[in-house]
């Protein structure tokens, strides 16, 4: 039996000990059991959630949202915000599996957005981190209430959290040629238009291009006071 076990017993069934309490002669080697015993619980929930992933914590917070890491039993509901018609032609839909592997993956970050008044889910987005050259890619990013500045915010909050919680020195992102809103807001935060990737992805609407946009950490300096 494990030493959380055994103390676990040890506590509840200190009858004398138990019985002490509430009154001016408490068993001291009780109390300490059970301060041991409260320390051992909050270690293994700490290394349970290091297993499972990481904390369950915001990982960013912004004026109005909590940028959270994609718990599992979230997942169904990041695939809706991929499935929606106004997100569906500019994002790879993923399965539930390929979502798990990327909660589980220490070198992707599945984050989803929620508005802190509400609760309600406001968009999500997908991380690809690149230890070894330092490289921050938003590989996916979609907001379910547009029109009202949460792409602007969770975008400037992702650029911040990359050049000043991380090593990134250069964050970068695909975009396709029709997705207008999403390069007029890149564009506005100062991204640097690479080139273009001539029909370099096959979606059901055929051929498609890729735009690529950066941020180095050279320019974040002049970034930062946006």
């Amino acid at each position: 039996m494990g030493i959380f076990n055994k103390l676990t017993l040890i506590s509840l069934f200190d009858i004398t000990g138990i019985s002490t309490v509430g009154t001016g002669n408490v068993d001291n080697t009780f109390v300490w059991k059970l301060a041991i015993l409260a320390g051992i619980v909050i270690v293994s929930y700490k290394l349970v959630g290091l297993v499972l992933g990481g904390d369950i914590m915001t990982v960013i917070e912004t004026e109005r949202l909590y940028i959270d890491e994609v718990t599992e039993e979230e997942i169904q509901e990041v695939i809706e915000i991929e499935s929606h018609k106004e997100n569906r032609d500019y994002l790879w839909i993923g399965t539930v599996e390929e979502h798990k592997a990327e909660i589980a993956d220490p070198n992707h970050m599945l984050l989803i957005f929620h508005e802190k008044e509400s609760g309600e889910t406001k968009g999500y987005a997908l991380i690809r981190l690149n230890f070894k050259s330092h490289i921050f890619e938003i590989r996916r990013i979609a907001i379910t209430d547009k029109g009202k500045g949460y792409g602007k915010e969770s975008m400037l909050a992702l650029i911040r959290y990359a050049f000043e919680e991380t090593e990134t020195n250069r964050l970068w992102l695909d975009v396709y040629p029709d997705n207008e809103i999403g390069i007029k807001l890149y564009e506005s935060l100062g991204m640097h238009c690479d080139g273009v990737l001539r029909q370099n992805y096959l979606a059901e609407r055929g051929y498609l291009d890729q735009i690529i946009y950066s941020l180095l950490r050279c320019e974040y300096e002049t970034f930062r006071h946006m």
